[in-house]
């Protein structure tokens, strides 16, 4: 059972982390949006995440990037100049990839290649939905955005796979 929780009666409004960073000892940081933008990094975030890091401080940053595997990932961040290891960035596509297994018996649909089980990529053949197993939905580049026409087709071959499959909708 997990402690019960207190809270402040109030917020405490800061400027950046070095005005609390003494107070805390891990810092978990999203990326999109605390530490960059599009394909760029945000003004300031690599000299703050740094300073942390020098003062001794843990600094964790998760990503929802499914497009790009870990070391891509992870060079990128580089070339902008932050100093994480492998270890201190996590991805969903990382964490899915590391909680399949292969040996599951399992085909599985994905729209992000290179997952280490046994896989196809999603595309407009209707076959391969009859194919698989499962889907596994991660955002990627690599795939198109749905239209009506594919997702309606999608949603109709689900059903159907449903109903042959004795489920219920």
């Amino acid at each position: 059972m997990l402690p019960t929780a207190t809270f402040p009666k109030r917020s405490t409004v800061i400027a950046n982390l070095a005005e609390i960073a003494d107070q805390i000892d891990v810092f978990l940081l999203d990326v999109f949006g605390v530490l960059s933008v599009g394909n760029g990094v945000i003004p300031g975030a690599v000299d703050a995440v740094t300073a942390l890091q020098k003062s001794g401080k843990q600094v964790f940053v998760l990503t929802n990037s499914a497009s790009t595997p870990a070391t891509e990932t992870l060079a990128k961040y580089r070339n902008w100049g932050f100093d994480f290891s492998d270890f201190e960035v996590t991805s969903s596509r990382g964490t899915l990839a590391q909680t399949m297994t292969p040996t599951d018996g399992q085909k599985w649909g994905v729209m992000a290649p290179s997952l280490p089980v046994d896989c196809v990529l999603l595309g407009d053949d209707p076959a391969i939905y009859d194919r698989v197993d499962g889907i596994v939905l991660l955002s990627s580049a690599q795939w198109m955005v749905l239209s009506r026409l594919r997702s309606g087709l999608f949603r109709a071959m689900f059903a159907m796979k449903e109903i042959r499959n004795g489920n219920e909708l």
